[in-house]
């Protein structure tokens, strides 16, 4: 037959027609299976709008609230006695890392992930921002101030919100 339309069945008359159609027509066979691999590159380190967007959506909240979060993640957090900071400055339009959390990424990836060849591309991935090359250049994507502080580290020390936030800006970074 012919394929149809965005609009090829137009009332209830069509569809009952097409439905008795295919019901006496010979079963459905797969006849062929395609398969292929490709390679998924990481997204880039957070900025501020793409912050915005996907804590909002994977955590539920209103976009202020998540900015709230990462501002007292940014201030710091009392931990173990101690305030820290754990989060680069929040509102940046950059998605450069600096060579030494580059470094320190790559150093964790290294001893978590075995072998690390699998995990880590020969070279690190850098990534400029085209479209405003002097932005916020004084300012870093926004990551962790320590990769050694995992997330699951802060268990039961931060609020669930903040340690969710803090969890996505740190599979984030790592993972670009």
């Amino acid at each position: 037959g012919e394929p149809l339309g965005k609009l090829g069945l137009p009332n209830g008359e069509a569809a009952a027609s097409a439905a008795a159609l295919l019901a006496g027509a010979a079963p459905w066979r797969v006849t062929a299976v395609k398969r292929s691999s490709r390679q998924l590159k990481p997204p880039p380190p957070y900025n501020t709008a793409a912050l915005q967007l996907d804590a909002s959506a994977r955590l539920s909240l209103p976009v202020g609230v998540v900015m709230q979060l990462a501002q007292r993640l940014y201030e710091g957090v009392e931990l173990r006695g101690e305030r820290r900071a754990l989060i680069t400055y929040m509102r940046t339009d950059s998605l450069v890392m600096s060579e030494d959390a580059i470094s320190a990424a790559r150093r964790l990836v290294t001893a978590r992930f075995s072998p690390a060849e699998d995990w880590l591309p020969a070279e690190p991935r850098r990534f400029v921002d085209r479209k405003r090359k002097n932005a916020q250049e004084a300012h870093e994507a926004i990551r962790p101030v320590d990769f050694g502080v995992e997330p699951s580290s802060l268990e039961g020390l931060l609020p669930p919100k903040e340690a969710q936030l803090y969890e996505l800006i740190w599979r984030r970074a790592v993972a670009s």
